[in-house]
Order: structure tokens, then sequence, then C-alpha cells
């Protein structure tokens, strides 16, 4: 594993390949979302502060050549904006959807689909968007979690993760990102935001194990997954996304600094 320090003091990341760059995105200590880009996935450029204020964490998620941002602004409801360039961001919608925590985007069937959990109770929820901009209404999904979810579209189907209160570690899928079903409880813990990416016809999962350690497990078919490999970094929060047939991982630790790396 090859892993680059990061000179910036931010939250929970994301990842998302655009453009033939690798993006990462995160919430900046002064409550804006902060992004930049890298070519060969260590070397980002461009640090900059977006118009965009968020007080929780951040999401990513690229569909129609165009690179989505998800962020909870200061009403507590989700809002997305997006780029044609992965430079300017614009076309910002404030959705009705509140959260404590932070969001999760990943694009299937022409939508992008969201997902977080709610205010009040913790309960999971999914919407989605023709080309991103319009979301339809909320599907309460049957679990609960102490912790933002995870999204990935795989076998032609969309994958959530999440913990639950108790830090089970679960998955269930959707064919159409309202009805989730086919639970899988893994035999894992976890008390923070689990990751989940496609590489080579695999789903992969990254989360926080005991101790602070970041793990990783991959599955064929998105319920068998394979025994969790260490990745011998202690890391909160983690990020995963497929860029140039690699699979790249963020994450931070409490000092704020981010460390990415790749598998």
């Amino acid at each position: 594993m090859y892993k680059v320090t990061l000179p910036f003091d931010a939250g929970a990341a994301a990842l998302a390949a655009f453009g033939g760059r690798l993006h990462l995105a995160c919430r900046s200590r002064d409550g804006r979302v902060a992004e930049a880009s890298s070519a060969d996935g260590f070397n980002f450029e461009g640090w900059r502060t977006l118009p965009l204020v968020s007080v929780r964490g951040v999401a990513l998620g690229a569909l129609d050549g165009r690179l989505h941002v998800a962020h909870v602004g200061l009403d507590d409801c989700i809002h997305t904006a997006s780029s044609a360039d992965g430079v300017d961001f614009d076309r910002e919608v404030r959705t009705t959807f509140r959260t404590a925590k932070g969001p999760a985007l990943a694009a299937l069937g022409g939508r992008l689909h969201l997902a977080w959990s709610a205010w009040e109770d913790d309960g999971l929820f999914a919407a989605s968007a023709v080309g991103g901009e319009s979301f339809g209404p909320a599907a309460e999904h049957p679990y609960m979690t102490a912790n933002p979810p995870a999204l990935a579209a795989f076998g032609g189907r969309l994958h959530l993760a999440s913990a639950g209160r108790n830090g089970d570690l679960w998955l269930t899928s959707s064919d159409d990102g309202t009805a989730f079903g086919d639970p899988v409880r893994l035999p894992l813990l976890s008390a923070f935001r689990p990751a989940l990416a496609v590489l080579h016809k695999r789903l992969y999962l990254a989360w926080t194990g005991p101790q602070g350690m970041l793990h990783t497990s991959a599955s064929e078919d998105g319920r068998a997954f394979t025994w969790p490999t260490p990745l011998g970094e202690r890391g909160l929060n983690p990020a995963l996304a497929d860029f140039q047939g690699r699979l790249y991982v963020a994450w931070e630790w409490p000092d704020g600094v981010l460390h990415v790396a790749h598998l």
C-alpha cells in the first residue's frame, strides 16, 4: 500500500473518479466544502473551498457527465450541487431531507441516488433524481444507523452499507433504489461510517474496526464477503473509489489530517 498525507485540516472525505482525475472533497474546519483532484491519485492540485457550507460530511458521485456533491447545510437539510468540469460547481439544489449525519451518493439507472439517516431517530432513508436535480419522495429503509451510510451500484443493483446502533455492519440492496431487501449481517463491528466501491467486478467494503484499525473485504455477489484484510493503518470514516484500475481509500484521524492510499 502506497500512502500520502494531505496538507489539509479537514473532516471526513469523499472520493470519486471523474474526467480522468481522482476527486476528493471534505468538510473544512471553517465549515465549507473543500475540493481538489489528482491525475495520478496522489498529487492533489487546486485545493479550494467551494461556496457551499456543510455542517456534516460530504459525498461525491458522477452522473451524465457531471460531478455531484452532497452536503448538509446550516438548515440541517441535504443540499446538492454539480459541475461539468469538476472545478466550478453550480445547479445547487436544496432538499427537504434533514439529517444529523453525512449523506451518501451513487448513480444507477440514469438516476442519482441519495441515502441518509433521519434527524429524529436514525432511521435510514433513500431518494433519487433523474439528472441529479429533482429528488423524488424519500423511501424508508428497514434498518437504522447511528452513522452515515454508504452506497454503490453493483451488479445492476444499488447496495447500501450501514453500521447499526450496536455497531453491526449490514448490507442491503435494491433494483430501483427505493425498496431495499436481501439483508446481510456481516460478522463485523464498526462505530463509524463504512465505504463501498466497485473494482474488477467485485464490491469492496471498507470500515473502521477495533482500536481504530482500517479493514477491507470484497464480494463477487454483494452478499458473501472475503475474510477482512487489515490495512495496517488507523483511521476513521473511510472513503473508497476505483481510479485507473486501482482501489483508492481516503480516511481521517482525530488530528484532522487526511490520508489517501491505493491498495
